[in-house]
Order: C-alpha cells, then structure tokens, then sequence
C-alpha cells in the first residue's frame, strides 16, 4: 500500500500539469480470485495451474461506483477473469456474469463517465500463455491460441460496441512472455475487434506486469507506438506503477524522484509519436494531458481486504482515498 505522504508526492504535479479529464479506481470484484498465472478461483501468487478454490470472486455493488461517481470521478475499470467472463475457451460468454458487468458498465456510461473492461488474465488461462506453448512450461498440455483470445474479444466487442464510452483493455498485466509473439497476439485480437467495433478505444499492455518503469526496455520494441497497429486509430498504450519499486506488496514507498525519469521518457515517447497512454493502477505522476488520458487507482470494496479503498474519514484505509480525491476531475 502506498502511504498518504508519497502518494502526495507523486500526484501533486498535476496540479502544476493540469487534470487529466478522466480519473477513478478499479472494481475488480470478478478478479478477485485470479492468480499471477491466470487461474481463477486462486490465490494471487499460488503457482497451481487448476481451481485450488482459495480464493473467490464478487459481484461490485453499484453503491461501489455511486459513492467514488459522488466525490467526482468520472472513469472506472472493470476487471474480470477470462474463465468469469467466458467459462470454456471459445464458448459463449457467461450470461450471468456479463449481464453483472452490464449493469455496470451502463451507470458509469449512462452518468457520462467510461468504463474499461479489463480481462485480468496475466497473458495466461490456468498458466498456458496465450499463442506462446513454448514458454507455457506450468501447464504444457494446455494450448491457449490467439484465435482463442480474438473470439474473446470479438464476443466483447460485439456486445459492446453500440458504446463508444467503453474502452476494450486487452488484457492486463502480461509478463514473462516473448514481446514480439505478444504483439501478435495483440494486433490479432485488434483486428478481430475492429471486424465488429469501430468506435471504442482499445488499450495495449506491454511485458513485466505493465510495469512503466520497465516499458522502455522490455515493452516498447515489441508494442510501442507504430508496431501495433489499429485500423480505428483509437489504441492507446496501458501503463500500470506502484511507488515501493514493483508491485504495491512491499509496503517500503520510495521517492518520487526515483520515479520522476521514467515517466518523462515515456510521456516523451508517446508524444513524439503522438499517442496516449493510460496509468490503470495506480494512479499518480507529472501527467501532462496531451499524453495521459487518464489514471485508475487500484483498491478494493471487500472489506476484508488489505487493498481496501474506504470513503470512511474515521476509517484507517482513508488515507489513499484523502489523496486522489484532491484530483477528481469532476467538481461536486
């Protein structure tokens, strides 16, 4: 978790930058039980390539997105596992809980705000990686295909392609994988998007968790800007930093400063090619908003989480919410 003092640090650039118009948080309530690996119904950082049944998904409330609506955020990310939101490779999508989602995704867009449906898989189904068997060592006789993850998408994309205030994240945080036969993977899935769906942005996520700080290097030669390409011209590339060095599990938050190159470079890079990019976890920066169209901060509305986002001021989990509600885009 990131303290309330780095936190402020990190985010109060913007107020020199100027507000990006859309900001809010993630409600992950149907990932909630997906592991690093990408199997459902698992503990985050369980190695096993099955349902080990530690771990279970939620439905969000939409009081989770009424109340964040109220102090004046306007974009929220909807994460769902693969296996929820599809229950069988190439089978149809899973009524119930896309009909959950669908609720969802109609406040926040009927209220003027935008959701992004993110598939919240690692690159993996149950530890197979997607087009990459070679590397998919945990679960070798599984065979996850690009043509698997474009029938995904095309069924997503054709249920909600009368909105154009929904954006299509590809997927979220892949890592270990070859970049060059993930931006294959990528641009196949654009593609197939694209055969039902002209109107909705679409975000691209590199290798290393998505890691910013990590883009440049391990990122940026297999899907930056110019490599994956998308007919609409409506890609933008996802981004996701925590200040403890890595992922927001270490609990020790490192200074700004340590921080501060890597966004510069980055926010150089897409603006050179003209391209935009999207922080959707966490939430923080020097976001000049010709580059950053916008930030979700990653929490959690189960309360018994220690990722727990509170509106509570008497709460002790208030202290993130304190800080990013000074940049809400919206003024209530």
């Amino acid at each position: 978790m990131i303290s309330q003092r780095v936190l402020i640090a990190a985010i109060a650039p913007l107020a020199l930058a100027g507000k990006v118009q859309w900001a809010g948080i993630n409600l992950f309530g149907l990932a909630n039980d997906v592991s690093i690996f990408g199997s459902a119904y698992t503990s985050f950082i369980n190695l096993e390539c099955e349902p080990t049944f530690d771990s279970y998904p939620f439905l969000d409330d939409l009081s989770h997105y009424e109340a964040w609506k109220q102090e004046g955020f306007n974009l929220f990310r909807t994460a769902i596992a693969w296996q929820h939101a599809q229950t069988e490779l190439g089978g149809a999508l899973n009524e119930t809980n896309m009909q959950h989602v669908d609720k969802l995704v109609d406040a926040i867009t009927d209220d003027g705000g935008k959701a992004i449906l993110d598939i919240h898989n690692y690159a993996r189904w149950y530890c197979a990686i997607i087009g990459q068997p070679e590397n998919s060592f945990q679960n070798p006789n599984t065979s996850v295909t690009n043509a698997h993850f474009s029938d995904l998408w095309v069924k997503l994309a054709s249920r909600y392609r009368a909105n154009p205030n929904v954006i299509f994240q590809l997927m979220n945080e892949p890592h270990d994988i070859d970049i060059m036969k993930w931006r294959e993977t990528s641009q196949e899935a654009i593609l197939g998007i694209r055969t039902v769906a002209q109107n909705n942005t679409i975000l691209v996520s590199g290798t290393q968790f998505a890691r910013l700080v990590d883009w440049k290097a391990f990122s940026m030669a297999g899907v930056g800007p110019g490599l994956v390409s998308d007919p609409a011209n409506k890609l933008m590339f996802d981004f996701h930093q925590y200040f403890d060095g890595l992922s927001g599990a270490y609990g020790v938050c490192e200074p700004w400063s340590g921080y501060y190159e890597q966004f510069q470079q980055v926010t150089d890079i897409l603006r050179a090619a003209g391209a935009q990019g999207m922080l959707t976890e966490f939430g923080g920066g020097p976001f000049p908003h010709d580059v950053w169209h916008g930030w979700t901060a990653w929490g959690s509305f189960n309360k018994g989480s220690g990722l727990y986002l509170s509106l509570d001021r008497n709460s002790t989990f208030y202290s993130t919410t304190s800080v990013i509600k000074q940049f809400a885009p919206r003024k209530i």
